[in-house]
Parts: C-alpha cells; sequence; structure tokens
C-alpha cells in the first residue's frame, strides 16, 4: 500500500523507515524529561515559614495553674505557645496534624479591658479561613505586658449553621475542656458542651449585651481554679469561655437562680 504525498506517491516501507524512529526518539525525550522533574518518593517537603503548622507534641500537658497577672488579673499559667501545644496535644489524638497554628498564624487586637480583666488585654483569635465568618475560632486573651492567658473562648456563628462545622466547633470545645479540666474525660466534656450549649440556647441575651467587658454569665461550671460557661446574644457569636478564677472572678458571676 502506497501514501501520497504532494501528488507524488512513497512507498509505506520508506514512510515507516523515516517516522518511526522520529516518534521514538520523540517518546525517549519525553521520558527522560518526566524523570527529570519528578521529585523522589523520599524527598523533603518545605513547609512556608507564614503557615508552618505548631510543633507537634504528643505528650498531654499539666494541669494549668492559676496565678495573678498584670493590674491584678487572674490567668492562668500558660503562655500563648504553650496553649496552643496542648490545645493541639488533644486534637492529634485523634488527628494526623494539629488543628492551631503557631502564634504568628493568629490575628490580634487589643481592647481596653476584657470580661475578666483590670486593664488592656490583647486578643489573639485562630480561624482555619479568616475569609470566611462560618468558620469556628479560638480566641485567647492575655493582659497587656504580660504572657500569660488570661481568659480563652471558642466561638461559632450559628447564623451560619452548617452540621460539620458544628461539628468541628464541638471538638474545638472538647479540646480547650481536656486542656484546663484534664480529670474530665471525652464523655464528660461532650456532655457538658451539649449542656452549656443548650443553656445559651435557651437563654439568648439581647442584641444590646454582645459579648465585651460588661458581659455577666448567667450560668458557670466550676471545677477547682478554673470556670466554664456559655454567652450568646442575638447577633453575636455562641462562646463558650473559659476563664481563671479568684474571689473577685466568682463575685462578678450572677447565677440568677441557675
Amino acid at each position: 500500500m502506497n501514501a501520497a504525498k504532494n501528488g507524488k506517491r512513497f512507498p509505506t516501507r520508506l514512510l515507516l523507515t523515516a517516522v518511526v524512529p522520529a516518534l521514538l526518539l520523540c517518546a525517549v525525550l519525553f521520558v527522560l524529561k518526566q524523570r527529570s522533574v519528578r521529585p523522589t518518593p523520599d524527598a523533603p517537603t518545605t513547609v512556608p515559614a507564614d503557615t508552618a503548622i505548631a510543633a507537634e507534641k504528643t505528650t498531654l500537658p499539666p494541669t494549668p495553674e492559676v496565678g495573678t497577672g498584670q493590674n491584678g488579673t487572674p490567668v492562668f499559667s500558660l503562655t500563648l505557645d504553650a496553649f496552643i501545644d496542648g490545645f493541639n496535644a488533644y486534637y492529634r489524638r485523634e488527628h494526623p496534624q494539629p488543628y492551631l497554628l503557631a502564634g504568628p498564624g493568629w490575628s490580634r487586637y487589643t481592647v481596653d479591658r476584657a470580661p475578666h480583666g483590670q486593664g488592656r488585654t490583647v486578643i489573639y483569635e485562630f480561624s482555619r479561613d479568616r475569609e470566611s465568618r462560618a468558620m469556628p475560632t479560638v480566641s485567647v486573651y492575655v493582659p497587656e505586658g504580660d504572657e500569660r492567658i488570661a481568659e480563652v473562648t471558642l466561638n461559632f456563628d450559628d447564623h451560619s449553621f452548617t452540621p460539620a462545622l458544628f461539628g468541628e466547633y464541638r471538638e474545638l470545645c472538647r479540646c480547650a475542656l481536656r486542656l484546663f479540666f484534664p480529670g474530665m474525660d471525652d464523655e464528660n466534656a461532650d456532655a457538658l458542651i451539649r449542656e452549656q450549649i443548650a443553656f445559651a440556647d435557651a437563654h439568648i441575651l439581647p442584641d444590646t449585651q454582645w459579648y465585651g467587658a460588661d458581659a455577666v454569665p448567667q450560668t458557670v461550671y466550676i471545677d477547682n481554679d478554673a470556670a466554664v460557661y456559655p454567652y450568646f446574644a442575638a447577633g453575636d457569636l455562641l462562646r463558650i469561655c473559659i476563664v481563671p478564677l479568684d474571689g473577685e472572678t466568682l463575685a462578678q458571676f450572677d447565677f440568677n437562680g441557675q
């Protein structure tokens, strides 16, 4: 059989003799190029500094103690970095990677006074996606001029509810509770979270009482030197708040018969 080109006829054999070697050469060059750019299985992966995750911790941290910080504000014996490590230690029991990034991965701002503070307070906030208001967030309150934590809140935008995100939020609450109440197991932590969220849903505060310096808990769970309570005002985030206790803080709590 012959093939035609430019009006002339050429034996197919000649075409095969010229074309097939050229195609084979192209195929060999392509394979060699692919091998030159394909990473080896054992090649290390470099994580950019701005997205580096917190150091992996497999040893669970000791129980935080309570002391007095700047301006007489009660504080836990944890810095932000220590909180991140302790939180991730509990989170990594069920996940291969930590949840919280190291400190530079957090946003921060300063307020004149926090709900349980006596002076200016730096608030650090973490979200897996800062562009999405629907994501659960973790807030850590640190008195200005100090490094120790005065409060932690776990926050959820109930107005953007999805079952998956709400499940993630409850898991964050459980990790935080286990860190500050290490004698509490997962089952008891989950039960307390359900109880606190149910209370918040049944006692939604007016939109004039968003969480801030004048926030007063309606119900409080207390264990030794730490307390946890829910806070939910119309139009604001649902919060589970964890604070260290001293006599003055305890006096701030108004149980309203609860």
